[in-house]
């Protein structure tokens, strides 16, 4: 069995204990006829065969003691042979209790969505988006000259996102969307590698487990396979980054986006905004829309027009409290359908971070956390197979 820390320590404690007993019953047994030869004896045999029973089991989860293979009555290599049920009971654990939909949604809750967006939306981040929003802006310049003013203002909705899907369309060729989803992507990444998050996340498991074990003791043995929850957490936010970092993560939300814009969904979400922007100053951002038509040459007036409220939104979120709990509604309500449609690949991903692991390397991790304790119960065999030796020889001996 292989060793590590501590459990190294109790392992040699569990053959002491083993030899001891061998020793005490290799030295009574010649003097079992006398009352204290016969009680080491019976104690020592006792304790000798509570530990080689313990050892013989502790040694089966993992391996084949003294090269039994496994059959009908006698099991070994328990571990091994149940791999792919263990890693679906694993899977369906944090895929439906630990991360439930409930669950997930309950914590979007109390997420600080406002705060995220203030960390992205801040001047270093903004100035990285300005050259992509630059070729966006040319992108929106070339589809709005397409539009005659009088039916713009006569059907706003429609044609807005008839431009918008333009924009879109036209940005995507040119390679726009994809550098400004890198951007933010990567503003996300920095902000889940955050000493915050892993201190969001390591909560978040703390709370977690003690509900899972909450609702049946017996779930406690789950925890001996896990790590620390500050280690599971740095272990959530390097998946996470690598998922982020990656080219699949741009590619996925591209994909959403293309679906998002191409939907239903976001002829909603125009004709149901639309008439509150237009109500707080319908004339002037139709105005100064069109003079900046009519200078497309001036880049930086683009930029700044379209920064511009992104600075001024972030700066009322910082001093308004009750803005930023409107705008963590507004997300929320936003993600809530999303955890719905995408939350089946919490299984994907928990599996796919498992299979990774031979058999070998799943005996050396549950080794590696229950070791000690696997260890105990071969003394605890010993021990308590000692004193009930002792016990019923006083009790033979006395009656």
């Amino acid at each position: 069995m292989a060793k590590h820390g501590q459990s190294h320590s109790t392992y040699r404690k569990a053959n002491f204990a083993l030899g001891v007993t061998a020793l005490g019953l290799a030295a009574a047994f010649p003097f079992q006829t006398q009352f204290w030869g016969g009680l080491i004896t019976s104690g020592c045999s006792a304790g000798l065969i509570g530990g080689l029973a313990d050892w013989f089991a502790v040694t089966a989860l993992f391996r084949k003691p003294l090269n039994i293979r496994p059959g009908r009555i006698i099991r070994t290599e328990i571990i091994p042979r149940n791999r792919e049920r263990i890693f679906q009971e694993l899977t369906h654990m944090v895929q439906d209790e630990l991360l439930s939909q409930e669950a997930l949604i309950q914590k979007l809750t109390v997420l600080d969505f406002a705060a995220i967006f203030k960390y992205i939306a801040d001047e270093e981040g903004l100035a990285k988006l300005e050259p992509s929003l630059q070729a966006l802006a040319s992108c929106l310049l070339e589809s709005v000259n397409r539009f005659d003013r009088k039916p713009f203002l006569s059907n706003q909705s429609h044609a807005i996102t008839q431009i918008l899907r333009e924009v879109f369309q036209h940005s995507l060729a040119k390679g726009t969307v994809q550098n400004i989803l890198e951007i933010l992507i990567y503003e996300l990444n920095l902000w889940v590698q955050s000493p915050e998050m892993r201190r969001t996340l390591t909560q978040w498991i703390d709370d977690a487990l003690a509900d899972y074990v909450s609702q049946n003791s017996s779930r406690k043995i789950v925890q001996m396979f896990l790590p620390e929850s500050s280690t599971l957490a740095v272990t959530i936010q390097m998946q996470v980054s690598n998922e982020l970092a990656g080219g699949q993560a741009v590619q996925s939300a591209q994909e959403w986006l293309e679906k998002f814009i191409g939907g239903p969904r976001f002829d909603r979400l125009i004709e149901r905004n639309l008439p509150e922007i237009l109500e707080k100053g319908e004339r002037s951002i139709l105005d100064n829309l069109q003079t900046r038509l009519n200078q497309p040459e001036d880049a930086h007036k683009w930029i700044a027009f379209i920064l511009q409220p992104i600075e001024n939104y972030r700066l009322e979120l910082e001093q308004n409290l009750e803005k930023q709990v409107s705008f963590n509604h507004k997300v929320q309500a936003f993600l809530t359908p999303v955890v719905a449609q995408v939350h089946e690949r919490i299984g994907r991903f928990v599996r796919d971070g498992l299979e990774k692991y031979s058999n070998e390397m799943l005996v050396d991790l549950i080794e590696d956390k229950a070791g000690d304790d696997l260890q105990m119960i071969r003394i605890n065999g010993s021990v308590v197979g000692g004193l009930a030796g002792v016990l019923f020889y006083l009790v033979n001996f006395l009656f």
